[in-house]
């Protein structure tokens, strides 16, 4: 089995990568920049309105976190965007096709 080697980092949250770039600044960066699009604030405390609730349009920071990733899933992301299958093989983000190699 080949070691594989990270290229650039991603920013997942378990259900999908939101963000990536060559370096663990640059994933953050970016995965910022597409929450501000989508009109998502995220924030260190969940704010609640009058009632009690969660404000709409928040997001945890910590639910988040930067991992190494391989170029081939970089490469993915860039073409397939974040909602895709992947997974991990000594502690480095890959493809599936990796995982399996």
């Amino acid at each position: 089995m080949n070691q594989l080697q990270a290229a650039g980092y991603i920013v997942e949250n378990g259900d999908a990568i939101w963000g990536k770039g060559a370096t663990s600044d640059e994933a953050w960066q970016d995965f910022l920049a597409r929450m501000k699009i989508a009109n998502v604030e995220v924030v260190m405390e969940l704010q609640t309105d009058a009632g009690g609730f969660p404000e709409p349009e928040q997001t945890l920071a910590s639910e988040y976190r930067i991992i190494a990733a391989t170029k081939a899933l970089l490469d993915k992301v860039e073409r397939d965007g974040g909602a895709i299958s992947w997974g991990w093989r000594n502690g480095v983000a890959c493809t599936d096709e990796e995982k399996a190699a």
